[in-house]
């Protein structure tokens, strides 16, 4: 049932959700974002897209007239690292319009009024040749990088801390709080931005729900309420010029002179942090020594690697042989896994930058190495199963895919539906001795698919809602075989 003051404050609404707005927000943002989500549809929501004009004008009657409640989600755990996973939210197609067209009102409002220019956040450029990151633009990361780079060079100590949970300990009471400061915020886009997002966190077993935690979805919404959320932080440290910090959601990073002047500035961090209810991650905040955060950052290994990959993108757009350089990243892969030289500070991005010069290259790294990534280095993951598909699929990396699937190790949902994502691009010139592996492969996704159904009956509600999961998935668990010629993709 609506107040009386409903359409007073639904004015502002009328604009944003109008079924022109709704056309044009779908065709040129939400229908590319919606390839990027873990489980994506397999037609890519074309029943939507035909039907966008009826369903646009339906969806905006829904919202004006106060009748739009958000549609169960789907859920899917990503692995974090030894098991601990992230719970990460895929909403219906209209719910994902919604928070995307509440996302774009929000940021036209507040773009432009952070208290500094040293915390890096930009929403997503939808394009089709978009570059992929957990957070807004690849260039916003960029820019904090560089930023950290510069001082990290010329202060004594850099503090590096995060905040533990950061998505599951954001009050929504003093997320509106901080908010609403924010001068020209309309009241009625930030309610119902919250209203949606609360609606789509986890609320099993009949608890009730409690205002607490941002859902993690794979789009704008809730990445810039959380950078937001951290504006008086910047602000206070912003506030004394003897140091330097850069903020990238929520990694926080701090150049100072001094390491009396690193644990003050991590006490006051910490102690601002808690007015809003949340605190930094002990085990994860370090204060490095000048020569220890090169070390950390990996400075001279990234600009090595910026030297190498031009040098490869040069002699391939020329034609030359990449022999030379192909050696020497095989050899690279294989001696800093055996040192360990990936294991600390920022090596399992550094590993990632090797995998993509071994993908272009066409390098090869031994099964047994690409199996103790696939298994103990969840971040590397999916770089490994591009690299694989790049190459046609041999019997050893069959099995090392099939023996991975089922070593128990992939404790997520990700891992599976990564590896089926990419495994239907794979070129296959020859089936000997694949078959087999294959089939493990499509035994152990039904089990998956089995599993997931049992503890989430949202994955396939509706009829409306049957090509939600993923196509790829369900072509290797249907064990289509391989065609007759003799160079085919997998599936």
């Amino acid at each position: 049932m609506k107040s009386p003051r409903f359409d007073t404050r639904a004015a502002p609404l009328r604009k944003i959700f109008s079924p022109s707005n709704l056309e044009r927000i779908w065709k040129g943002k939400v229908r590319i974002a919606m390839r990027d989500q873990f489980l994506n549809d397999g037609i890519e929501n074309f029943d939507f897209h035909v039907a966008r004009k009826a369903e646009c004008q339906k969806l905006s009657r829904l919202i004006l007239d106060g009748d739009y409640v958000p549609a169960r989600a789907q859920r899917i755990l990503v692995e974090k690292s030894k098991g601990l996973c992230r719970q990460l939210v895929i909403p219906s197609v209209r719910d994902v319009i919604v928070l995307q067209c509440l996302s774009d009102a929000l940021y036209a409002e507040i773009r432009g009024k952070a208290p500094t220019k040293k915390s890096f956040f930009e929403p997503k450029e939808h394009s089709f040749s978009s570059t992929r990151h957990d957070y807004g633009t690849f260039a916003a990361w960029l820019n904090f990088q560089k930023e950290l780079f510069r001082f990290s060079k010329s202060r004594d100590f850099i503090v590096v801390t995060d905040i533990a949970n950061y998505y599951d300990s954001i009050s929504y009471a003093h997320l509106r709080n901080v908010i609403s400061s924010i001068s020209g915020v309309q009241e009625c886009v930030l309610d119902m931005l919250i209203y949606v997002l609360s609606d789509l966190l986890w609320q099993p077993d009949y608890t009730p729900r409690v205002e607490v935690g941002l859902p993690q979805i794979n789009m704008d919404a809730p990445r810039l309420l959380a950078h937001c959320f951290l504006y008086e932080l910047d602000a206070f440290l912003d506030s004394d010029p003897s140091r330097d910090f850069v903020r990238y959601m929520d990694d926080i990073d701090v150049g100072v002179d001094n390491i009396v002047a690193a644990k003050n500035v991590l006490r006051s961090i910490d102690l601002v942090l808690q007015t809003k209810q949340v605190r930094l991650n002990s085990g994860k905040t370090q204060i490095l020594s000048r020569t220890d955060a090169l070390k950390h950052f990996r400075t001279h290994e990234n600009a090595r690697l910026d030297f190498l990959e031009k040098r490869i993108d040069r002699k391939s757009n020329g034609g030359l042989a990449l022999d030379r350089e192909r050696r020497f990243v095989e050899a690279s892969i294989r001696k800093g896994l055996k040192r360990g030289s990936f294991d600390t500070g920022a090596g399992d991005k550094i590993l990632k930058r090797w995998f993509t010069l071994a993908g272009k290259t066409e390098a090869r790294i031994a099964p047994k190495a690409l199996f103790k990534i696939v298994t103990l280095r969840p971040s590397v993951r999916e770089k490994v199963f591009s690299y694989t598909r790049q190459l046609p699929l041999s019997s050893a990396k069959a099995q090392m895919l099939a023996d991975a699937a089922t070593s128990g190790l992939l404790t997520d949902d990700a891992g599976m539906v990564e590896m089926s994502n990419h495994l239907v691009e794979t070129l296959v010139l020859s089936r000997y001795r694949i078959d087999s592996h294959i089939e493990f492969l499509s035994e152990d996704v039904r089990h998956n698919v089995r599993d997931m159904t049992m503890r989430d009956r949202s994955w396939f509600p509706l009829p409306e809602q049957r090509h939600v999961f993923s196509v790829n998935l369900l072509h290797l668990a249907h064990e289509r075989r391989f065609a007759d010629p003799p160079a085919k993709r997998l599936f």
